[in-house]
């Protein structure tokens, strides 16, 4: 969905929160497959998905237009893949990678570290951006405290339960800091400023 905030009447973004295909459930043939080259299957549609809202977001769909926006979710791809790369074609700027450099990361699959969570910003709104980081409290749990009852007796399930944030997710949560600036009024020769 897409919120518009509004603060005081006059700071406004909008923020996109959206979950891209995942890579399981490989078709067997087709460009969704898994064609090897580290993206897992589905990347196409993941690819399509990208395209799809940049040219959504052109449209200013909340009906206000401001170029100022934030793309959340689980997008269900890596920093250097396709579907990452359409947002950063399309101006927009990875967060994590901008604010934390290479040692960005929000999930952790067979002990290799990356992110598939992501904050972009589009470029007007990247330069009222405070800062960024993934709010480390699931990816480094171990997953025998996570939220499923798989492999766990009656006991553990309440031993092991903790009413904290801790392992709610196996996804770090990305928190960004962002100081709206009211846009500055257009200049003309023939008005006076008082």
């Amino acid at each position: 969905g897409v919120a518009d905030v509004v603060a005081g009447g006059a700071l406004r973004l909008q923020v996109v929160d959206h979950h891209l295909k995942s890579k399981g459930s490989c078709p067997n043939s087709g460009p969704d497959a898994d064609l090897g080259d580290g993206q897992g299957c589905w990347t196409a549609a993941r690819v399509a998905a990208a395209e799809a809202m940049i040219d959504w977001l052109a449209t200013y769909p909340t009906g206000v237009v401001d170029d100022d926006v934030l793309i959340t979710g689980d997008l269900n791809s890596y920093a250097k893949e396709n579907p990452i790369q359409v947002f950063l074609d399309a101006g927009y700027v990875d967060l994590h990678s901008h604010f934390e450099g290479d040692d960005a990361y929000g999930y952790v699959f067979d002990g290799q570290w990356g992110y598939l969570d992501h904050a972009l910003a589009s470029p007007s709104l990247f330069e009222q951006v405070t800062g960024a980081a993934s709010y480390h409290i699931n990816a480094d749990e171990p997953s025998v405290l996570d939220y499923n009852h798989d492999f766990k007796s009656p006991g553990q399930l309440v031993s092991l339960y903790a009413p904290d944030e801790f392992r709610t997710s196996d996804h770090d949560p990305v928190v960004v800091g962002i100081g709206l600036a009211a846009p500055l009024p257009a200049w003309s020769p023939t008005e006076v400023y008082d």
